[in-house]
């Protein structure tokens, strides 16, 4: 099969997998113990850590493992509104982008249910956080800021700096989802200015089932987790292999972030105009403009044409595509990112989304580009019939 779906995740390269299985054979000790083993892993984890952290322009010591980012999103989130409400039991207002990964948007209605006023942020046509509307909505209530950095349905890229800006002048909390952007562009949390942020291995080639998040040292916070220690963000044996392949597959992803993202920059133009030269070319959703748009997702949709039936014709056909968030996939709702923006539900049941990675190249397209074309002509065809 063809795979363009690296948005969802990632196969594991071999750097990280040959990491993972040294460790996992050598160092098995438990890293929370005081035995010779246990030290052995630990040390492991702190070297891991410090990789990670490197490549966030941060500290060791601010940089938390958790089992991906889906929980370091619901753990932070809850950990830094426990801190505020420590401070200020009144406040209880909360700005979430619309768009956010579906984790994000399930601790909102969670929050939403024990009493928290969530409010959803007006967007760009291109999918971006509208500034002047932020700066309205922002109130001396206002507990949290939740945006993530580079979008996973549309690629585009939210103004997180220029939000947490406004944000420190009001003394709100900013969270910054960064799964979709960590290993691909330049990320450095203190430029950033948030207070947390999350990212995960599986999107740059590392192992399913381990992420990491930053806490700034200047955000007041509280373990989600009442039994355990005021220094430790989450309880629980730590997943040493998996931690070390993760650092294995960050260390890649950084060493060859510039090189890759001109190549994919490239690859998705080539994309963009095979798609146009179709006889039934689709709509490309996002950003106009390349400064605000990933070019490791290109979001599209052909007009009257099901995104679910596509997926699974083009399954057929050998090519795997998505129709938006793995997280969502499944359950028969439209589209998140395009109701946001005002569509249709029937432009929303068309979204489909391409995303590329190291095993994609600019000598395949018009092999898939045909594939698809087959699909959308038949469907086509078939329509004018009746």
């Amino acid at each position: 099969m063809i795979y363009l779906d690296y948005a969802a995740t990632t196969p594991m390269s071999e750097q990280a997998l040959s990491t993972y299985t040294k460790v996992a054979r050598e160092y098995y000790g438990n890293a929370n113990s005081l035995h010779e083993e246990g030290t052995r892993a630990q040390q492991i984890v702190t070297a891991s850590k410090q990789v990670i952290a490197q490549s966030l322009g941060a500290s060791a010591r601010h940089v938390h493992f958790v089992s991906g980012a889906t929980e370091g999103n619901f753990l932070t989130i809850y950990s830094l509104l426990e801190s505020v409400k420590k401070q200020d039991s009144s406040i209880n207002h909360i700005l979430c982008s619309p768009i956010e990964h579906d984790s994000v948007l399930r601790v909102m209605n969670r929050l939403k249910k024990q009493g928290w006023e969530i409010e959803y942020l007006p967007l760009l046509a291109d999918g971006r956080v509208c500034i002047d509307q932020l700066k309205e909505r922002c109130t001396t209530s206002t507990a949290l800021i939740a945006v993530q950095l580079v979008n996973s349905e549309l690629g585009t890229y939210e103004p997180v700096e220029e939000i947490a800006q406004i944000a420190r002048e009001m003394d709100i909390k900013v969270h910054c989802d960064a799964v979709q952007a960590f290993g691909k562009i330049p990320i450095d949390v203190h430029s950033l200015g948030v207070h947390s942020l999350s990212i995960s291995a599986h999107k740059i080639y590392g192992p399913q089932g381990i992420g990491a998040v930053w806490l700034s040292p200047h955000a007041e916070w509280s373990g989600f987790f009442p039994s355990s220690s005021s220094k430790k963000f989450r309880p629980g044996t730590l997943a040493v292999p998996s931690i070390a392949a993760f650092a294995a597959a960050a260390r890649e992803a950084i060493d060859g972030m510039d090189a890759e993202l001109i190549r994919i920059q490239h690859l998705r133009e080539a994309w963009v105009k095979a798609l146009h030269d179709m006889p039934n070319p689709p709509i490309i959703e996002g950003a106009d403009e390349t400064s605000h748009q990933s070019p490791y997702i290109l979001g599209l949709r052909f007009p009257g044409l099901e995104g679910q039936f596509l997926m699974l014709e083009c399954d057929q056909a050998g090519v795997g595509i998505s129709t938006g968030s793995a997280c969502q996939s499944g359950m028969d709702e439209t589209n998140v990112s395009m109701k946001a923006l005002g569509k249709s539900e029937q432009e929303a049941r068309e979204f489909v989304r391409l995303s590329f990675g190291k095993g994609h190249y600019v000598e395949e397209i018009p092999q898939i580009i045909e594939e698809i074309r087959t699909i959308v002509d038949r469907h086509y065809s078939h329509k004018s019939i009746f």
